[in-house]
């Protein structure tokens, strides 16, 4: 003869009898056994998970740390070398992508360029890809994630236009922005 007691337990949430496999295991309880079961367990937790708003307060912590951080005087400091370092190389290449960076940087603030969702995905936090550096407007919009996978390789100009249904390999009359 079976013990009803060993197979089933009452939830403290719903106050029905159910079987031993609808509970969470809980070590710190007699029976090994969370005290209510997972159904009610799941919904608790999505109650408080919004009620608190855990994302949005891990966000602002995360950020305000950052920017805390940021302005400590050895993350200035590191800063400002590597950025005379960096810049005070005699590369036209580095000078050139500055200036072009800067430029397109402050276009899309002034509103002369819009931000475009990206080309590939269409997700509205899109980074630009400058094609050409000799021209600042010569951009692709483009994720974080496809903006990684182009530089690594794994995609190319031409899978990008292909996607997105362009008859030319670099489709610059629709994917390209071009300013004159």
């Amino acid at each position: 003869m079976v013990d009803e007691k060993n197979i089933f337990k009452k939830c403290k949430k719903c106050s029905e009898l159910k079987n031993r496999q609808d509970f969470y295991n809980d070590k710190r309880n007699k029976d090994g056994l969370y005290s209510c079961c997972k159904k009610c367990s799941i919904e608790y937790s999505k109650k408080t998970y919004i009620k608190y708003n855990y994302l949005e307060t891990k966000r602002e912590y995360r950020n305000k740390y950052q920017k805390e951080y940021q302005k400590t005087e050895n993350i200035k400091k590191y800063k400002r070398e590597y950025n005379k370092e960096y810049y005070s190389k005699e590369d036209d290449n580095i000078r050139l992508k500055y200036l072009c960076r800067n430029k397109t940087r402050n276009y899309i603030i002034k509103g002369i360029i819009k931000k475009e969702p990206c080309k590939i995905c269409g997700c509205i936090k899109s980074e630009t890809h400058h094609i050409n550096y000799e021209s600042p407007f010569n951009i692709l919009f483009l994720c974080r994630k496809h903006h990684s996978e182009l530089h690594s390789g794994k995609i190319s100009y031409k899978d990008i236009f292909m996607e997105n249904g362009c008859d030319n390999n670099f489709g610059a009359d629709k994917k390209l922005i071009i300013i004159k």
